[in-house]
Formats: structure tokens, sequence, C-alpha cells
């Protein structure tokens, strides 16, 4: 993995999830549907740089993560959203809740590292935008995660680009 993949990828993935309505497509296609939210912007930034994803390609990168995704990020995840939908807490547990959510912040970049680093990133193409070329990562991903998301939600992503 070369560093400046890793700050691209990050870059995109701040960009593009703080466009209207992504935000919320990606937590839903996360929580309703068991996808992982830099697994989805992965996809897209594959397509955005004119790189083709198959299906063993995604498998490693699937497999690298899943130990980290189990031993830190959802743990994280769960006990912020624990804490934030808690009542009744002492006012510091704002402060602690507020370290949560960086520390996850935190293992998500990690997450976008060892998705990168599991195989080598093929070299970038000069293409126009790859919304085709989205929609085949993105369905690659639903059929390999074996899972049911809303088509409103990706086709917002794929628009996203």
């Amino acid at each position: 993995m070369v560093a400046e993949d890793r700050t691209a990828f990050w870059n995109f993935s701040i960009a593009i999830y703080g466009r209207p309505g992504v935000r919320d497509a990606c937590l839903r296609l996360q929580d309703e549907a068991g996808l992982d939210v830099n697994v989805l912007l992965y996809c897209l930034w594959r397509a955005a740089c004119g790189r083709d994803l198959e299906a063993e390609d995604l498998r490693a990168r699937l497999a690298a993560l899943a130990p980290w995704m189990a031993a830190a990020v959802k743990p994280l995840r769960t006990l912020r959203r624990a804490l934030k939908a808690a009542d009744g807490l002492p006012s510091d547990a704002v402060e602690l809740a507020r370290q949560l959510s960086a520390l996850e912040l935190e293992a998500e970049r990690t997450a976008q590292g060892l998705i990168l680093s599991a195989v080598p990133e093929p070299p970038a193409k000069a293409v126009a935008q790859g919304h085709d070329r989205a929609r085949a990562h993105l369905s690659l991903y639903v059929s390999l995660a074996q899972a049911r998301p809303s088509p409103d939600d990706l086709a917002l992503l794929v628009a996203s680009l």
C-alpha cells in the first residue's frame, strides 16, 4: 500500500460521506443490511479511480478487515451508541463519549488501511466518473456479503460520485 493511496482514500471517503444523503444511506446499509461503510466507500473509490474490482480481490480485503472490525470497530461503535442512548449519565460521560467517537474514527481509518494493504492496488486509469463501474463494485460487494440492501441507498451512493 502506498501512503498516498491511504490518504487519497481517506480524503475521498470524508468528501463522499459528507454529501447530502450519503451518511444516512451508508448507516442504513450498515445497520439494516450488514454492509461495512468503509467497504462501500472503497467500492466507490475504486470506481472513481478507474480501477476494476474482482471477487477474489474483494474477498481478500474483507478477510483482512474482519478481525479488526470484530475486535475494535464494532465494540467501540456499540459502546459509543450505548452512551449516546443512555439517560441519567454523569456530565463527564459526555467527554468519554467524545473520546470514544474519536477512537472509533481512528479505528475506521485503520480499517481503511487494512482494506488497502490486503492486496496490492492496481494503477489508476484516467477515466470519466465510473457510475457503471461503481454499480458493478457495489453489486459485487452485496453479492459476497449476501446482503439485501435498499436499492435506493445504493443508487444514492453511485450518484454521489
